[in-house]
């Protein structure tokens, strides 16, 4: 059974077993992987976060923890939690690796700190596995039409041609 929640960002914990990577023993070794792995695009994620807020379509869902029933451990949004995490304390970020994301996240916080995201809403799971259809679902491709069907550049074209004034150029 799944039900919506509030939860702070603190609460929540990264998948030490995100299928982005092998599995990692600690949150810290779960958020640098994620760092390594994706780069600038967390810094991209945390201006458009910035400028836009979260995604109203596209929850974040946890399961509690069996350790400490006051935490969530993160299915399916470890990239988004981390990005939050990272723009509330940048420090999170090693500063010899990745020193230059170091630097702009701080930028980012300094703009960001008055409206920082603390909490969130999320789907909460009862069982983990209730939600692995979904993730799969989101992450697995069109699945025979019942996943995500992607646009072709002729439909993104009349998307933009309509919603953001950008005519083509056929």
């Amino acid at each position: 059974m799944a039900r919506m929640k509030d939860i702070r960002l603190t609460d929540l914990h990264i998948n030490t077993e995100n299928y982005r990577f092998e599995p990692v023993a600690s949150q810290k070794e779960a958020i640098d992987r994620i760092i390594d792995d994706q780069g600038d695009k967390l810094y991209a994620l945390a201006s458009h976060i910035v400028e836009n807020g979260l995604n109203p379509n596209d929850r974040v869902q946890v399961t509690t923890s069996n350790h400490d029933r006051t935490k969530f451990n993160v299915l399916e949004g470890n990239r988004r939690i981390v990005t939050l995490k990272l723009l509330n304390n940048p420090d999170l970020i090693d500063s010899g690796k990745h020193s230059s994301m170091k630097k702009k996240f701080w930028k980012l916080h300094e703009k960001s700190k008055e409206q920082a995201i603390t909490e969130i809403e999320c789907t909460v799971y009862d069982d983990p596995a209730e939600a692995d259809k979904w993730i799969k679902l989101k992450h697995a491709g069109e699945s025979q039409g019942i996943g995500t069907v992607a646009w072709n550049a002729q439909q993104v074209q009349r998307f933009e041609e309509k919603v953001e004034g950008k005519s083509s150029i056929a």
